[in-house]
């Protein structure tokens, strides 16, 4: 019994070292991975590209990756890929700059938001799920959020609705401020409120 198991052990072992042996250790530098999703967020078609674009802002990104998209959404004429540029910058570095940058895009096109054309499965739009996050310190998300309740309908605007509800239970002011601010009738998201 106890030949089996050093033999197995020992099996084990040759495996592992050549196993890994075998395989080249992939470093920051290495860009393999980054370049095919973002060359087919450049020339996929549209849900390609976008289903593409939304991976890169699941990605651990190098310094030398976020520029590039910066650039490219500094240059990008086109609204719709600044706002899926601005979301890969504001979820992977995080700074204030691009969050400004992710919601005036969102502010622009709501109705990206709360449609999902692309090859990504999800319930609700990933760019809709990182909106709703930013409205927990940006009045101006909150603001994006409500007008999108005027164009919603199905899944998304029940989770929107969710999503307002749990921020009215938990700070009714600043929801009411920010509707007033808006000239957006409150009323319509008490009657929402209801629904549930």
């Amino acid at each position: 019994m106890k030949k089996i198991f050093l033999k197995c052990v020992l099996m084990i072992f040759i495996s592992v070292v050549f196993w890994g042996c075998g395989s080249a250790p992939v470093s920051k530098s290495s860009n393999g991975l980054f370049d095919d999703i973002y060359t087919r967020a450049k020339i996929g078609n549209y849900q390609d590209a976008t289903a593409a674009l939304i991976m890169l802002s699941n990605m651990d990104l190098s310094i030398e990756e976020i520029s590039k998209i910066e650039s490219e959404y500094l240059n990008e004429k086109d609204e719709e890929k600044r706002l899926y540029y601005a979301y890969i910058l504001a979820k992977r570095a995080q700074g204030q700059e691009y969050y400004d940058w992710f919601i005036n895009s969102a502010a622009k096109n709501k109705e990206l938001i709360i449609k999902n054309d692309s090859r990504w499965v999800s319930i609700v739009n990933p760019l809709y799920e990182f909106l709703d996050y930013c409205t927990s310190d940006s009045d101006k998300a909150l603001a994006v959020v409500l007008r999108l309740v005027e164009d919603a309908d199905g899944v998304v605007l029940l989770t929107i609705s969710e999503d307002l509800h749990d921020m009215y239970n938990s700070d009714p002011e600043r929801l009411i401020r920010v509707a007033n601010e808006e000239n957006f009738d409150i009323n319509k998201i008490k009657l929402l409120f209801e629904g549930e």
